[in-house]
Order: C-alpha cells, then sequence, then structure tokens
C-alpha cells in the first residue's frame, strides 16, 4: 500500500451499486477515531482492488449487554475529508520515529 499502514475490515457489502467497507463496534459508542480506521480502509480497498471510486464506510455498533445495535454510513465525501486526518496522523506517527 502506498501509505504503508495494516489492518483488518470486518466484512463488505453493497448499497446499490456500491462496495461498503464495514468495521463492527463494541462498547458505549461510536468515537472519531472509529470514522478514521474506517476511511482508512475504505481507501486501502480501493487501492488493493483498484476502484474507480472510495467505497462508502458502515460502522456497526453492536450493543455489549443487550440486542442492539446502530449503523452509521460514512459517505465518500465525510470518508475523504477523514482520511487527510488519517494522513496527517500517520505522517506525525512517522516524524516521531527519528525522536525515540
Amino acid at each position: 500500500l502506498t501509505h504503508r499502514f495494516g489492518g483488518s475490515i470486518d466484512g463488505l457489502g453493497m448499497i446499490g451499486d456500491r462496495v461498503v467497507v464495514t468495521d463492527n463496534k463494541t462498547g458505549k459508542g461510536v468515537y472519531v477515531d472509529h470514522k478514521i480506521q474506517v476511511a482508512a480502509y475504505c481507501y486501502a480497498f480501493k487501492e488493493t482492488y483498484d476502484l474507480p471510486y472510495v467505497p462508502s464506510g458502515l460502522i456497526l455498533h453492536l450493543g455489549k449487554e443487550d440486542a442492539s445495535f446502530e449503523a452509521i454510513e460514512i459517505i465518500p465525501h465525510e470518508i475523504e475529508k477523514l482520511f487527510g486526518i488519517f494522513r496527517n496522523c500517520l505522517a506525525i506517527y512517522e516524524g516521531m520515529k527519528e525522536f525515540k
């Protein structure tokens, strides 16, 4: 991958004719770092499979103590912004390695 990171998506789906990358989360809520992670997965999937578009993302938030769930879609416009944040965080991480 161009951006040198790895991870594992939890699933793939389709909404209409578009691929959707899914990630399952348990816990008290869905936080922005979860959305950033899914955005990175979407770009990795696009690059790996040479898609002409960035897939949408979907976070499935599963209740820990009951059968509740919530589906949070992240549309391509949001994916682009979130991936920009990811790239900035990755650059900071790489830059900090020099000072360890």
